[in-house]
């Protein structure tokens, strides 16, 4: 459903037993020149660790066309 999708909260099935943020850390991440169509209204889905929350996520240059 998201043309761009970054979770660091993912929990499959919701069957997680700790609510643990990433360790990972995402910096200097683009996302340039995306183009194209999504089913859902919301194209673009960022959620970052509370952890070690993203720096310097750059989006440019997004054509997304919602086609529901």
């Amino acid at each position: 459903m998201n043309p761009v999708l970054v979770d660091q909260e993912y929990c499959p099935w919701n069957k997680c037993k700790a609510k643990t943020p990433s360790s990972v850390q995402l910096t200097d991440v683009w996302f340039k020149n995306v183009r194209g169509t999504s089913k859902g209204r919301e194209a673009i889905k960022l959620i970052c660790s509370s952890g070690v929350p993203c720096q310097k996520v750059q989006l440019a240059n997004i054509d997304i066309t919602y086609k529901g």
